[in-house]
């Protein structure tokens, strides 16, 4: 009864007034509602996508690691690799190569370490690898072993190496075979993913040193340690995951990693890390809900310019 005499004590032009605002306001608070509730969606389905991005290169990483295994235990059988042959292994090391152009290098060592062979020319005697980590790891588990970020002292180009150890009858180790992976591969394997300009790729080693970037950006590349913070989400107990962060290049973004093992038993010898600008996946919705809204003023403002004229 209060509220029908105040309505009824105002002016026609007020009534008005009033009435277009009971109607607007409500449409204003349905488009801010529906335009976040489509952000989320948005960003939940970028989430999504970016996992099944991570699902997709770690499937191809997991490949080359196989592939490689298998190569490299074949070549473990071989009388002339058994024997250390070095004239006969550089013509099968020459002819693998070339039938397998993921790989810039494939030589052998022996157990101190030093290359007695390999498919591309060195100077004999010249180069040992006892400190590098696949080497150590090889002769340490007896089995294949990843490497991590290195420039070659065989062919002096940035890679990862792979190691398996050649062992005798008895298992005594004979000699370390090494493959090393071109780290430009990588490049093939996200073109497979058709990705967008908002997303970026990140491969790295075991202590988070980047293999290889997408796009390209030299000072957040190859060589360059990700940052402590980055790190230390990646490398935890879950072997997936996704978060959202603020990157080195100061745009906010949708991360999800996976972690690549060589067996279960072992700590992660590579991460995967696929990003998505987040304002690349509001940018749709965002948009839609100004436009809304402001078709929305455009009609509030025509409607009280009416009830003004005409009320």
């Amino acid at each position: 009864m209060y509220g029908q005499r105040i309505t009824s004590s105002l002016p026609g032009r007020k009534k008005l007034l009033l009435l277009l605002l009971i109607i607007f306001v409500p449409a204003l608070v349905i488009i801010v509602l529906s335009g976040m509730n489509e952000r989320n969606e948005d960003t939940l389905k970028a989430r999504n996508n970016t996992l099944l991005v991570i699902q997709s290169l770690a499937a191809q990483q997991e490949q080359v690691a196989i592939a490689t295994k298998q190569m490299l235990s074949t070549l473990a059988l071989l009388p002339e690799v058994q024997r250390l042959d070095a004239n006969a292994c550089s013509e099968i090391f020459r002819e693998l190569q070339n039938l397998n152009p993921s790989y810039y290098v494939i030589h052998a060592e022996t157990p101190d370490g030093n290359v007695f062979v390999a498919s591309a020319p060195f100077p004999p005697d010249s180069v040992n690898l006892s400190d590098r980590k696949h080497i150590k790891d090889a002769i340490r588990t007896l089995d294949f072993s990843a490497g991590e970020y290195i420039v070659s002292r065989v062919v002096t180009v940035p890679s990862i190496n792979y190691a398996y150890p050649v062992l005798d009858s008895n298992r005594n180790l004979v000699a370390i075979l090494t493959a090393g992976f071109k780290l430009d591969e990588y490049a093939r394997f996200i073109s497979n993913a058709n990705l967008t300009e908002a997303y970026s790729i990140v491969i790295t080693d075991h202590k988070g040193v980047r293999l290889y970037r997408w796009p390209d950006n030299e000072a957040i590349g190859p060589g360059i340690t990700l940052s402590s913070d980055s790190f230390e989400r990646i490398s935890g107990d879950s072997d997936h995951g996704i978060f959202e962060k603020i990157g080195r290049d100061g745009i906010n973004r949708v991360y999800a990693f996976r972690q690549l093992r060589l067996n279960e038993n072992s700590s992660p010898y590579l991460y995967i890390i696929a990003s998505v600008a987040k304002d690349k996946i509001l940018q749709k919705a965002t948009l839609k809900m100004f436009r809304n809204l402001s078709f929305l003023g455009v009609a509030a403002l025509l409607a009280v310019f009416l009830a003004w004229c005409f009320g």
